[in-house]
């Protein structure tokens, strides 16, 4: 191992590690962003929370409840 791999190597292994840091809450954040948009639109984006387009209960829990919490996958990701 010499300065050669370290530049070539270790720049590919740094940029995958970066990549996997950041990919995961940048997911996140734009899913909670979707969710609320989709929130808003089927409220017609007034500040009533009662108010919503849907008819059907199995419509309305898929736009207000959330993601299924998958705790070995965060905690996997936490060890990560």
């Amino acid at each position: 191992m010499n300065t050669l791999w370290y530049r070539s190597v270790g720049s590919t292994i740094l940029i995958t590690l970066i990549v996997n840091v950041l990919s995961k809450p940048i997911s996140s954040i734009v899913m909670s962003f979707i969710r609320t948009i989709s929130r808003c639109y089927d409220r017609g984006c007034s500040n009533n929370k009662s108010k919503t387009k849907k008819v059907y209960q199995k419509d309305y829990n898929r736009v207000y409840t959330g993601p299924e919490f998958r705790i070995d996958l965060r905690y996997a990701a936490i060890l990560t």
